[in-house]
């Protein structure tokens, strides 16, 4: 059974891998959900197991207060399509860590699950070091999602290639190496597998964190930099308890490893000019640190609660320093949107949890070893090689956090949650423990249990809808817009709130007017979808841009004006939404206004078509003059 719910869930991270991760849609992730729902499920046998270990109670607590705070802030978050995003996420990763702290506890069960990832991990690097050495943008998977493609099938315009394997970001794919090299290299450098096992090991981390040098992430060599200096600590503390007789010995090989990872970061940094372009940039990062301020005052918003599972991604918009090209749906930076989303509650919940969960760690390490060295002269232990490996990845998850996003990432926020039960349960029972303890054992298996059910009811209400709501995205993109009627509105007869369908709906309608034998019947039913979604969201810009477009076309200027407006409140530093509200007010013939509007367009970067606009209108205003 431990193996079996070890496979479940390394296939789940897998799985999530294949479609970009996970991120940004429910629908990218439901397969991987449906393995965690069954897993979770199974996860109730270790209710009748008389003899396995109990995690260690405060952190399995403090793990499960904080994931049903934050469930019942994603619950009760405004918009429904980032808040069931974030209901699922947050299920999923409760149930991960349940299992590994009270199910996925043998050595044997353990070893699969990183053999697996290990797997995952070697695939990625080659496709890795493809993207890196090739010109060009290489995606060896289909394209799930038009607007994906749309975004990220491109290069960054800096002439840098950055590996990312089949995620869509070299950051979120150091990530994974980074925890991956730590959970291979504990097991090669003190665990009990045979020779041939830790070679293998040994050569999978050194793969992990060749890859992590491939994708030029500044966060991801933050977090492997963190992470390998708590593995150095943690290995001398294993040398200070035991191995008396071999110390020098040991002490030489994780030099010599040391030595030969450095050497090899400096070999690559000397050969490459990609690398030292991006090495040249690392003090430079301007981008990231302008979008914390907007965290921080979305926070001071509703200081205690936050304002709402996925807030962030549309509240930025009006709250942040500086206009930006970019759409920043999230602040890179995991702590500071913590705080914003889920409030100071939710900071110092997670906060809590993580040094709780890295402390029962780091005692049950010290305890595996000791109990080792009862019995033994060397300090070679299971139990001790996955504490050293998880402890060191989440150092290098927490440092990373700092810097990107990737535990709004499914695939990577599951994988932290494996490494955070695994510190929970060391796997062997601490000298001296009450018989009390293992009702802990009860509660984390009832917990994953409930977590499970509650994914498959979940997966059995939203499933289809997220799924039509996906194929109905990518029918609007590639101009199927009867396709895309049929699956929204079939999809929102299941999900009437759903603000996301609703305005992929009211655009495809917009879009297809022209063809329509009775245009103002599709401009009336698409201005009365886009009005329903800005009801649902109303700090979605997108949706108002939208509305006022439909009204225009309906003929109703105070009412589309009003939108415009509205749009341009909600994202002031858009050029696109004073480039339509521009268009509009020339097409009412205030020639002036639009002029002025243009103007400010043109000051935002990533205007597209005001220049033009611009001067044809100065041209027309001029010839008009001329004539009078």
């Amino acid at each position: 059974m431990r193996v079996l719910v070890a496979v479940l869930l390394a296939l789940a991270i897998i799985v999530a891998q294949l479609v970009y991760g996970g991120l940004m849609r429910t629908a990218f992730s439901l397969p991987a959900y449906a393995l965690i729902a069954l897993a979770g499920i199974l996860g109730l046998s270790a209710v009748f197991w008389k003899r396995s270990v109990p995690p260690q109670p405060g952190a399995v607590c403090a793990t499960l207060v904080t994931a049903g705070y934050f469930l019942w802030r994603a619950l009760n978050s405004p918009g429904q399509d980032l808040a069931l995003f974030y209901t699922f996420l947050i299920t999923a990763c409760g149930v991960v860590y349940c299992l590994c702290a009270c199910v996925v506890t043998s050595p044997v069960s353990r070893y699969v699950f990183v053999a697996l990832l290990a797997l995952a991990a070697l695939g990625q690097v080659v496709v890795a070091a493809i993207q890196f050495s090739e010109p060009g943008y290489y995606w060896p998977l289909p394209w799930f999602s038009e607007q994906m493609r749309a975004w990220y099938a491109r290069t960054d315009g800096t002439g840098l290639n950055r590996g990312h394997g089949i995620f869509l970001n070299g950051n979120h794919l150091a990530w994974f190496l980074n925890g991956t090299a730590f959970l291979t290299l504990g097991t090669a450098c003190i665990g009990r597998a045979a020779v041939w096992v830790k070679i293998v090991l040994a050569y999978v981390a050194a793969v992990c964190l060749a890859g992590t040098l491939l994708t030029l992430s500044r966060g991801g060599l933050v977090g492997l930099g963190a992470g390998m200096a708590v593995f150095l600590i943690l290995s001398l503390t294993a040398l200070g308890i035991g191995a008396r007789d071999r110390r020098l010995a040991i002490l030489l090989v994780t030099l010599a490893i040391l030595t030969a990872v450095l050497g090899g970061g400096y070999y690559l940094f000397s050969q490459s000019l990609t690398v030292q372009a991006r090495a040249s940039r690392i003090l430079e990062d301007t981008y990231r640190v302008s979008l914390w301020p907007a965290a921080v005052r979305q926070a001071q918003l509703e200081p205690l609660l936050g304002t709402g599972a996925g807030s962030f991604t549309q509240l930025s918009r009006r709250l942040r320093d500086d206009s930006s090209e970019g759409d920043d749906t999230f602040a890179h930076n995991d702590w500071a949107q913590t705080m914003a989303d889920f409030g100071y509650l939710g900071l110092v919940l997670i906060t809590a949890t993580f040094f709780l969960n890295g402390k029962t760690g780091f005692l049950g390490y010290v305890d595996a070893l000791q109990q080792r060295m009862a019995v033994a002269s060397r300090p070679q232990s299971n139990s001790a090689a996955f504490g050293i490996g998880a402890l060191s990845a989440m150092t290098a998850f927490a440092a990373h956090s700092f810097f990107d996003f990737n535990m709004q990432i499914p695939a990577n926020a599951l994988l932290a949650s494996a490494c955070a039960g695994f510190l929970a349960n060391s796997g062997v029972a601490p000298w001296g423990a009450s018989g009390k303890r293992r009702a802990v054992r009860w509660l984390t298996g009832v917990a994953s249990c409930a977590g499970g059910i509650f994914l498959l009811v979940l997966l059995f209400r939203h499933a289809e809808v997220e799924a039509n709501s996906l194929r109905a995205e990518n029918a609007l993109i590639q101009g199927d817009y009867p396709l895309a009627e049929k699956l929204a509105t079939d999809a929102l007869a299941a999900a009437p709130r759903h603000a996301r369908l609703r305005r992929i709906l009211g655009e495809t309608l917009l879009q297809d007017a022209a063809t329509s034998k009775n245009p103002r019947e599709q401009f009336v039913l698409s201005t009365y979808h886009l009005r329903r979604a800005t009801e649902f969201e109303p700090e979605e810009r997108w949706n108002q841009l939208m509305l006022a477009i439909s009204l225009s076309s309906l003929r109703k200027p105070q009412a589309a004006e009003i939108a415009h407006i509205e749009a341009i409140r909600l994202d002031p530093g858009n050029p696109a939404v004073h480039e339509y509200y521009a268009l509009f007010l020339e097409g009412i013939g205030k020639n002036a206004d639009a002029i002025r509007t243009y103007e400010t367009s043109l000051i935002l970067p990533g205007a597209k078509f005001s220049g033009e606009r611009l001067k044809a209108l100065r041209q027309r205003e001029k010839s008009s003059q001329k004539t009078r």
